[in-house]
């Protein structure tokens, strides 16, 4: 089982390759564990984030640029969802 190798060697897309093959249920536990490791990245950045920001006692610089940041980790948090959604339409059919 090389399924967590495509990533390394390929593209990720390339798993959707495994649809409908003997290996389509690993490759959607692999890809199940990889987004809850994402996730779970994301909204600990994301509390960080908020924790500095009601602090009260950062700099206007830190303030700027985790305010920047916090919209990228949302953006990123709605797009993995998303992502999640399609694919877990596609698995189920």
């Amino acid at each position: 089982k090389n399924i967590e190798y495509f990533g390394e060697y390929g593209r990720f897309d390339d798993l959707l390759s495994l649809m409908g093959t003997p290996c389509e249920k690993d490759m959607l536990a692999y890809v199940a564990r990889q987004f809850a490791a994402d996730m779970e990245a994301l909204n600990a950045e994301k509390d960080s984030i908020e924790a500095l920001l009601s602090s009260g006692s950062a700099s206007v610089d830190a303030i700027t640029a985790a305010s920047a940041r916090f919209g990228e980790v949302k953006d990123l948090l709605d797009e993995k969802e998303l992502r999640w959604l399609e694919l877990s339409e596609i698995a189920n059919g």
